[in-house]
C-alpha cells in the first residue's frame, strides 16, 4: 500500500521536475528569440517600431490567452432524464388553469372564515 503511493509521488514529483526544467528553457528560448526579433526590427525599421511590434505581439498573445482562461468549457450532460428536462422549456399554466387556482384559493379561504366564524364567535366558542 505505501509501495503504491511512495511510486505516485515520485512520479508527481518527477513530472513537476522535467515541467519546471520546460518552462525555463521555453523562457529562455522566448527571450533569445525576442532579442532576435529586436535586432532584425532594427535593422529593417527604427526603434521606436521594432518596440512596437514586438510589444504589440506579446500584448495579442497575452490577450489571448486571458480570453482562453476566462472562457467556460462546455460540459455534456450525462444523466438523459436531467438533459431531456434542461431541454424542455417550462410549461406556462393559460388562464383557464391561473382562474381555476385562484378559485380555489378563494374556496380555501372562504371555508376558513365561514369554519372561523362557526367555531368562535367574538373571542368566545360557542
Amino acid at each position: 500500500m505505501f509501495g503504491a503511493i511512495e511510486m505516485k509521488a515520485r512520479l508527481a514529483a518527477r513530472r513537476a521536475a522535467f515541467s519546471l526544467a520546460g518552462a525555463l528553457l521555453l523562457m529562455v528560448g522566448l527571450a533569445f528569440l525576442t532579442v532576435a526579433a529586436w535586432i532584425g526590427l532594427v535593422q529593417a525599421t527604427d526603434t521606436l517600431t521594432a518596440a512596437l511590434v514586438i510589444g504589440g505581439a506579446y500584448t495579442g498573445l497575452a490577450l489571448i490567452a486571458f480570453a482562453f482562461a476566462i472562457r467556460r468549457p462546455r460540459v455534456p450532460m450525462r444523466d438523459p432524464y436531467v438533459a431531456a428536462a434542461m431541454a424542455t422549456p417550462p410549461r406556462h399554466k393559460s388562464g383557464l388553469e391561473e382562474a381555476g387556482g385562484i378559485a380555489a384559493a378563494f374556496m380555501s379561504g372562504l371555508n376558513a372564515g365561514s369554519a372561523a366564524r362557526n367555531g368562535f364567535h367574538r373571542g368566545r366558542e360557542h
